[in-house]
Parts: structure tokens; C-alpha cells; sequence
């Protein structure tokens, strides 16, 4: 396992009392069950929880501001077709935060998991300067995508960064398979990608958590509320939980 991973995953465990022992507690799009979504309160407040990371979602604006939004479109219109304060005007009700907002809040003990939505090498661009700019984003910072050509850039362009590729796991071809964890691992692993972030699936188990963590890949799975599921997934031996409610894996 790659020190920058090994140290991401267990830098922090053992400095509050999760429910569920050495087991990270990633956030949501920040504290996501009770604050606005990728709003600067909403990652305060998981960070208030003890998350490892604040999971948060990245979009390119026309006026090329990066900012944290999941969808791709508000109002019908196409954020990478607007210009910030159209965004602004079009979300009301809340302020939509730029990663200029939120990466002087960020340090050591307060990071970030940046996911990846608008795939474009501008973005990539420009969130690496900002974050070299910043510090040291191997211990501040963590990467996902669901494209594989993203996380390749940013190996590119970072000193060995946590980069994470994200999956659905997709039954496919005719007789709708599992995904192969043996395949996709060996995939992963010769590309020199630190891990997977995974929708939770029924048919993982314990052997398919172990096909990636034997190649030294991080297994990271979404959207787990229920702690009863978080203790599941646990127990499979995952690396992280990515949950809406980061104060449930605090509680005893």
C-alpha cells in the first residue's frame, strides 16, 4: 500500500471513538442529512463530526470558477454554460461555494475527498494549481472519478496523490454478471490508482472487499446511511464508508 494511502486511511482513526474501529467516515457532500448539500456549513459541520474526509463535488463554471455542485444542470441550464453569479441567482436559497471558499478552511485534519463531475482538463488544471497553491495535497486532499483519463491526469500533475476510481458496479452483458473484482482490481492496480469508491452492492462480500485490498487498493463504499449497514460493509473489512450522516460513526 502507498504511504499516502496507508497514512489517509489511518492518520486519523484512532483520535475519536467510531462505531465501527479503523474504519474512515467520509462525508457526503459535507453533513449532507441535515445542512444543504456541498455548502461551506454543510462540510464545516462534518468536519465539526470528526469525518476523516468531506466527500464534496466539483464543477466548472463558464467564467471558469470551480464550484461545488453535484448536478449538472440548474434551472435547465448547464453549469459549464453559465457564468458564477448566474449560478448564484439561480440558487436563492443558498450560496453556492467555490474551492478558492473552502481550501483556506482545509488542513491536515480537515480534508477533502474532490469528486469530479465536470470531467474537462481545464478543471483538472485548475483545481492541481489551487491545490498546489495551497500546501501539500497528499495530506489534505483526496481525488475521485468515475473517468479513468481524470485520475490519470492528476497523477500527472501531483506527487503521488490519492486518487480513487468511482463505480457503480454494473451488472452487465447478456446474463447481467457481477463485475469481476479480480478483473477490475488488476486494472486498477496496474494503472497505479490508489483505490475504488463503490456504490454498495448486495453481492460484495468479504472475498471481493479482499480481491482490491490484496493488490493494495482502498475500498471506499456509497451511500451507506443505516447503521446497521455501516456495521455490514464494516464488517466486510472496507477501508471507508462514505455516509449523509457523519455523526453516526461517532456514537458508541
Amino acid at each position: 500500500m502507498k504511504t499516502g494511502v496507508r497514512h489517509l486511511i489511518f492518520g486519523l482513526s484512532a483520535s475519536f471513538p467510531f462505531i465501527c474501529a479503523g474504519v474512515e467516515c467520509i462525508a457526503h457532500r459535507g453533513f449532507s442529512a441535515q445542512f444543504r448539500e456541498n455548502t461551506i456549513e454543510a462540510v464545516q459541520k462534518a468536519w465539526d463530526e470528526n469525518a476523516d474526509l468531506v466527500e464534496v463535488d466539483l464543477r466548472l463554471t463558464k467564467d471558469k470558477q470551480v464550484v461545488l455542485f453535484h448536478d449538472e444542470s440548474v434551472s435547465e441550464k448547464r453549469i459549464s454554460t453559465l457564468n458564477y453569479d448566474e449560478v448564484q441567482r439561480l440558487t436563492p436559497k443558498f450560496h453556492v461555494p467555490t474551492l478558492d471558499e473552502i481550501i483556506p478552511e482545509c488542513s491536515t485534519d480537515r480534508r477533502l475527498l474532490l469528486d469530479f463531475k465536470d470531467e474537462s482538463s481545464e478543471l483538472v488544471n485548475l483545481v492541481v494549481l489551487k491545490i498546489k497553491t495551497a500546501g501539500d495535497p497528499e495530506n489534505t486532499f483526496a481525488f475521485q472519478c468515475r473517468k479513468m483519463g481524470v485520475l490519470n491526469k492528476l497523477q500527472s500533475k501531483l506527487k503521488d496523490p490519492v486518487v480513487l476510481f468511482v463505480s457503480s458496479l454494473e451488472r452487465s452483458l447478456l446474463l447481467k454478471k457481477n463485475p469481476n473484482p479480480e478483473r477490475l482490481s488488476s486494472h486498477l492496480a496496474k494503472k497505479g490508482i490508489s483505490g475504488i469508491s463503490a456504490k454498495g452492492r448486495n453481492f460484495i462480500d468479504k472475498s471481493f472487499v479482499k480481491s482490491f485490498q490484496n493488490k493494495g487498493l482502498t475500498v471506499y463504499i456509497w451511500t451507506i446511511n443505516p447503521i446497521d449497514r455501516i456495521q455490514h460493509y464494516t464488517a466486510l473489512g472496507v477501508d471507508g464508508v462514505i455516509t449523509d450522516d457523519p455523526s453516526q460513526m461517532n456514537k458508541k
